[in-house]
């Protein structure tokens, strides 16, 4: 293919820090826009990518003072309130995260530059991953303009991706108690899913729970990890398919403890075709802070479809950054590079 600079189409802006318009808290984890808006609906080179691919594997919250205990104890109970008396863990509240992501959409010879920000928020019973924004480098070919019926317009094809992201992917939480009536360890490292249900509505059911991001903690948690744990599943809804799910410590940073979880559905790593509309990414690297008992950063990367030019399939790769942590009492702002205007 012939590339085409558009003039029109510059690099993308830096996602804004994130507004103090709202406190999030754990009870407001069910978002007014839950079950909202698509992962991707073939308008455009990169929406597929970018409803779940970026929105689907980002971190969960911590408890006010600790993730995993009350906030006089911090860090002795379990990651689900294991040993914590009801009264003690009805007390906890759950900050709102707020993640700043930067990386590349990849499809054919376009390399994208692309900003994106998300809210995660933790409860008891599930997690919630809200995109607030995000913005694709114009496509820069003749084959892309061609596909489009005309060259890139910024606003245009940045609307037709947030048509696509905009939503909240929830992840129904499989806790102690489930675990306590089925005989089953939930290991207190992870936050663990029985059903996701993505942004546009849609349910995936699994026979058994997966875990599908960390749960800050003291580092001792995470001993477990010393062997890489794999994890296996079925899954039936819009996808239909055998899950596994393997979770390896690849160390220790200062008080950083670095984890990637990677997602094989039906054996096969390399099929765009079988993640295109799963909301877990097929892998997400995730750097936990045992003190601060929250998630620093994290890496994703997932495989996409479309009709525009990526029917063989694309790549979203993002780096995020922990930007800010809200409670209904405080707020706390990182100022790490990626958060700044």
């Amino acid at each position: 293919m012939v590339a085409l600079v558009l003039a029109g189409c510059q690099d993308s802006p830096t996602i804004a820090p994130p507004a103090t318009s709202r406190s999030a808290t754990g009870s407001d984890a069910k978002s007014p826009g839950s079950g909202t808006g698509g992962r991707g609906n073939g308008t455009s080179t990169t929406g597929s990518g970018l409803g779940g691919a970026t929105g689907g594997m980002m971190a969960g919250g911590t408890g006010a003072g600790s993730t995993t205990g009350t906030p006089a104890n911090p860090g002795t109970g379990g990651g689900d309130g294991a040993e914590v008396p009801a009264a003690a863990a009805a007390e906890i509240e759950f900050p709102a995260l707020t993640f700043n992501g930067q990386g590349k959409t990849l499809c054919g010879d376009q390399n994208l530059r692309t900003d994106t920000q998300i809210v995660s928020r933790l409860s008891k019973v599930d997690l919630t991953i809200e995109r607030a924004n995000v913005h694709v480098e114009c496509y820069h070919s003749g084959f892309f303009a061609s596909a489009f019926g005309h060259a890139c317009d910024d606003a245009e094809f940045n609307a037709q991706i947030m048509d696509g992201a905009r939503g909240v992917t929830t992840y129904n939480r499989y806790t102690l108690d489930d675990g306590k009536r089925d005989n089953v360890k939930v290991p207190g490292w992870a936050i663990m899913a029985k059903s996701i249900k993505s942004t546009k509505g849609e349910l995936y059911e699994l026979d058994k729970p997966i875990p599908v991001f960390p749960m800050p903690a003291a580092a001792a948690r995470y001993k477990d990890l010393d062997q890489p744990q794999t994890f296996t599943a079925n899954v039936k809804g819009p996808t239909n398919a055998a899950v596994q799910m393997k979770v390896t410590k690849l160390g220790m940073e200062g008080d950083i403890i670095k984890l990637r979880f990677e997602l094989t559905l039906n054996g096969d790593p390399n099929t765009p075709q079988l993640y295109d509309k799963f909301p877990i990414p097929h892998s997400a690297d995730f750097d936990v802070g045992t003190s601060t008992l929250d998630l620093r950063g994290m890496s994703t990367h997932d495989l996409f479809i479309d009709d525009k030019g990526c029917d063989d399939g694309g790549k979203v790769d993002l780096t995020y950054q922990l930007c800010r942590k809200q409670t209904s009492q405080k707020v706390e702002d990182t100022q790490m590079p990626y958060c700044q205007g």
